[in-house]
């Protein structure tokens, strides 16, 4: 635990969270370290009896000041069946969009946590500027399973007075200390 407070001491609460059935040895502990220091700690992290094979995400959150801070690590769980090593990956499932001026589409966005734990992540549409008028919902929540997959559908609105054009969109997803891109798509709006 590092303190970028430059005049204070920090003071706080460190918590070790893991999958039901997990055991952290601390699970919590007050720290305190002084400005500009930082406190190391070790913690031991036990899988349950029947915790598949692969990566898995255990949460270490601190709290001080009423604000929670919040960071995962990545432990593996050896054995036969691990496959691929745990990540999040984003693919646009929508080859590309054409609309006219008042035209409304929805963008499909295929989601995957190869992690074996549940993963928190922030999902967007990016393009350029021109195309910000275009995606009203272009940052959102997910959550997804562990071994989980899914598509997400994203709205393009036109408004009836755009003018004509051609932009690239791709998607970005980030969460348990990784970002994610996918291949662009085109959008173009015919006048």
């Amino acid at each position: 635990v590092a303190s970028s407070l430059a005049d204070a001491d920090w003071t706080g609460v460190v918590r070790v969270e893991a999958a039901a059935g997990w055991t952290t040895e601390p699970a919590a502990w007050p720290l305190a370290v002084p400005a500009g220091g930082w406190a190391e700690i070790p913690v031991r992290v036990v899988p349950a009896a029947d915790a598949l094979p692969g990566d898995h995400l255990v949460a270490v959150s601190i709290e001080h000041g009423g604000r929670v801070v919040r960071d995962l690590v990545t432990v593996a769980v050896p054995g036969p069946l691990a496959g691929e090593p745990g990540g999040l990956e984003v693919e646009l499932d929508t080859p590309a969009v054409s609309l006219r001026p008042g035209g409304r589409a929805r963008i499909r966005i295929v989601i995957t946590n190869r992690y074996r734990s549940p993963a928190d992540a922030t999902l967007q549409l990016l393009g350029p500027v021109d195309t910000w008028p275009f995606t009203p919902e272009w940052t959102v929540p997910v959550r997804l399973d562990g071994d989980g997959r899914r598509t997400v559908e994203l709205p393009i609105l036109v408004p009836a007075d755009a003018a004509g054009g051609s932009w690239w969109l791709l998607a970005r997803l980030a969460g348990a200390g990784q970002v994610a891109y996918s291949d662009s798509v085109r959008l173009t709006v015919d006048r």
